[in-house]
């Protein structure tokens, strides 16, 4: 909502300023201002990028799309669009300055503006998955599917399912096919494996529900049926 709200308003000091435009009274204040806060926020900005190098791995889009703490993707949203932000309004306060035409800064202001509402959009796209749930990663699904299958009595994995419960608490639920002749024992020893098989892989894994199902074509002679793409979580 802020990023919103200030996106719609600079937009109209934009539009407001290049209707009728006026020569800046003090560029000297203003462009001091603006370096003080530029230099400021870039520090800001350093800052929260050293903190995300820790556990950033890949490209910084893929990071902020894949991050499942709120704060760190804000952050550095809020940082970059601040230095941007200033950076566009410094840019207009010169050309104005220097040009006498207060149309550079309604053109500075206007995307800035821009900016600040697609920072919003992504921004309110990303949290609300975190909101509503988030499944686990590629590489985590690939660990834990791994895990279920490498099992001598599972002939196939159905309806896996996972979700975040938190940024480092992951419930997962699935249905396992077993070979037709399994012992309730057996069932029992080769589940207790495999969720310690998927902590071991996947640590933050802390909730798992295992459902054994008997494969009814395995016992006709036909083949286990694969896991569907509409059966496994995105």
């Amino acid at each position: 909502m802020l990023f919103a709200l200030g996106g719609v308003y600079a937009l109209y000091e934009g539009y407001h300023k290049i209707s009728h435009p006026q020569q800046l009274t003090s560029p000297q204040i203003a462009i001091g201002v603006l370096v003080l806060a530029l230099g400021l926020e870039i520090y800001a900005l350093i800052t929260a990028v050293k903190i995300a190098n820790r556990t950033r791995r890949g490209r910084w889009l893929d990071f902020i799309k894949r991050a499942k703490e709120p704060e760190l993707p804000t952050n550095l949203l809020e940082d970059a669009g601040a230095v941007g932000g200033l950076l566009l309004a410094l840019g207009g306060v010169v050309l104005s300055a220097l040009t006498r035409n207060g149309v550079f800064d309604g053109i500075a202001t206007l995307l800035i503006g821009v900016l600040l509402v697609v920072i919003a959009v992504f921004l309110a796209i990303e949290m609300k998955s975190l909101l509503i749930g988030e499944a686990a990663t590629s590489e985590d699904l690939a660990l834990i599917s791994a895990g279920l299958a490498d099992a001598p009595i599972v002939s196939s994995v159905h309806r896996l399912r996972t979700m975040h419960l938190g940024p480092e608490e992951l419930l997962v639920t699935a249905s396992i096919g077993i070979q037709a002749g399994t012992t309730a024992e057996q069932i029992s020893a080769e589940i207790d494996d495999a969720e310690q098989r998927i902590r071991a892989a996947v640590p933050i894994a802390t909730v798992i529900y295992i459902e054994p199902d008997l494969d009814g074509p395995t016992e006709r002679g036909l083949a286990p049926r694969s896991p569907a793409s509409s059966d496994v979580a995105p």
